[in-house]
C-alpha cells in the first residue's frame, strides 16, 4: 500500500530527496491524504484511529486543504532494494519487570515505553531557512533549546504526513537482531488552528493513556528518535 501510495504521488508531483534520503512531496491535495490514512492498517489496539485520523482530515479542509507528506528516512542510512526508503531501527518497550510489553488484541510489539518513534527534527523536512528560523524562534520563546514536533509544524503552517518502516529489535537482548522487519507506521501533525471547533472522538484506553502521558511530559523531556543505533 505504501508503495501504490508513493507511486501515486510521484505520478503526479515532484518529489525531492533530502540529505538523509528521504522523500518530500509539497502541496499535496487532502483528499489523496484522506484516501491513504482510510485505507492504512492500523493494529487492533489502535484501531480507533482508522477511524480518528481520517474523520479529522475531513473535517478541517476548509483550513488545510493542501497537505506535505514525506517518506522518511534516517541520515547515513541506504534503502534496501525495492524500498523507497531506509527502515528505522527501534527499541520494543518492557515493563517494570523487564518483560517486553505486547499488545492484546493481535500480535505484535510496543514500540519504546512511550509508544513513539518519530524524532522531533523528523518534521523539519522540506522546510525552508526561513520557516526554521520561525520554529527556532517559537522554542526560543517556548524557553526550549531546540524546536518540537509542533515548533515545525506551525511554521509549515500546513499539516505534515510522516510514512516510516520500523525494524523492531530488543536492544536488552540483542541489539542487533530484529524481532520484526519492515513494519509500516505514520506520523501526522497538525499546526495550532486559530479558530475553535468541537470534534468528537472514540478512543480506546491504550490510547487515552498514551495522550495523557505525552502531554503531561515537560519540555525538557521531549524525546528525539532520529537515531539508529
Amino acid at each position: 500500500m505504501i508503495r501504490t501510495f508513493y507511486e501515486g504521488l510521484q505520478n503526479n508531483e515532484v518529489g525531492v530527496r533530502d540529505r538523509t534520503t528521504s522523500i518530500f512531496f509539497a502541496d499535496i491535495k487532502w483528499e489523496i491524504v484522506h484516501e491513504f490514512t482510510l485505507r492504512f492498517k492500523f493494529h487492533d489496539d489502535m484501531s480507533d484511529l482508522a477511524h480518528n485520523i481520517p474523520a479529522f482530515i475531513q473535517e478541517v479542509t476548509d483550513l488545510y486543504p493542501r497537505w506535505d507528506v514525506a517518506f522518511r528516512s534516517l541520515s547515513g542510512t541506504k534503502p534496501p532494494d525495492g524500498y523507497m526508503i531506509a527502515p528505522q531501527k527501534r527499541d520494543i518497550g518492557h515493563d517494570k519487570t523487564g518483560k517486553p510489553r505486547q499488545p492484546t488484541s493481535e500480535e505484535g510489539w510496543f514500540v519504546g515505553n512511550k509508544n513513539r518513534f518519530s524524532g522531533n527534527s523528523m518534521f523539519d523536512i522540506g522546510l525552508s531557512a526561513a520557516t526554521l528560523s520561525h520554529a527556532q524562534q517559537a522554542a526560543a520563546d517556548a524557553g526550549r533549546k531546540v524546536p518540537i514536533y509542533r515548533d515545525y509544524t506551525n511554521a509549515r503552517d500546513k499539516p505534515i504526513l510522516l510514512i516510516h518502516l520500523l525494524n523492531l529489535v530488543d536492544k536488552s537482548i540483542a541489539p542487533d537482531e530484529s524481532v520484526a522487519e519492515l513494519i509500516p507506521a505514520i506520523s501526522v501533525s497538525f499546526p495550532n488552528g486559530t479558530e475553535l471547533r468541537t470534534v468528537e472522538y472514540v478512543v480506546n484506553p491504550v490510547w487515552l493513556k498514551q495522550f495523557e502521558q505525552d502531554n503531561n511530559d515537560l519540555a525538557q523531556n521531549e524525546d528525539d528518535y532520529d537515531y539508529d543505533s
